[in-house]
């Protein structure tokens, strides 16, 4: 037996090594967030939808979830967006990862609605060893955009750099 298991990770005395690049360090679970808000703003909004680990300075933080957003009312062409950020203050700075979209493109106007729970993820490499991510998102085109915080969660990831 050559005593290394794991790629060096563990040693036949028991003392834990260096993991190797892209090993999971630790797993945070989201959990669901609670009512619903509203915006006719087309700007990112903050929600209370978040998450928060405690890293190793230089990992890397995948992060993956859901994000419900529902559009109606409004005019021709109404949806909506959501994203996940590292930042608590309206607009795109801190957003990353994929940004979901919920359309519905019409020729007339009408009230349209619909309810769309989709994917959200993206990796990030934030300074210092602690970070909150939240869901962020916004109406478009003069539509009305609700954000089902019950049905919204976002698990996080440490990943050795």
């Amino acid at each position: 037996m050559s005593g290394i298991i794991g790629a060096g990770a563990i040693t036949k005395s028991g003392v834990l090594g260096t993991f190797p690049e892209g090993h999971i360090i630790q797993y945070v679970p989201g959990s669901v967030g609670s009512s619903t808000s509203q915006t006719t703003l087309e700007t990112f909004q903050v929600s209370d939808v978040t998450n928060t680990i405690t890293f190793t300075a230089g990992n890397y933080i995948y992060a993956n979830g859901v994000i419900n957003i529902y559009r109606w009312g409004g005019t021709d062409d109404i949806g909506c967006q959501g994203q996940l950020s590292t930042d608590d203050s309206a607009g795109t700075t801190g957003n990353f990862g994929n940004i979901v979209v919920h359309y519905r493109y019409t020729n007339s106007n009408q009230n349209i609605a619909g309810r769309n729970s989709q994917p959200v993820f993206g990796r990030i490499q934030p300074s210092g060893t602690s970070v909150t991510v939240r869901i962020k998102w916004r109406a478009e085109n003069g539509g009305t955009s609700v954000l089902y915080k019950e049905n919204c969660k976002i698990d996080l990831w440490e990943v050795q750099a």
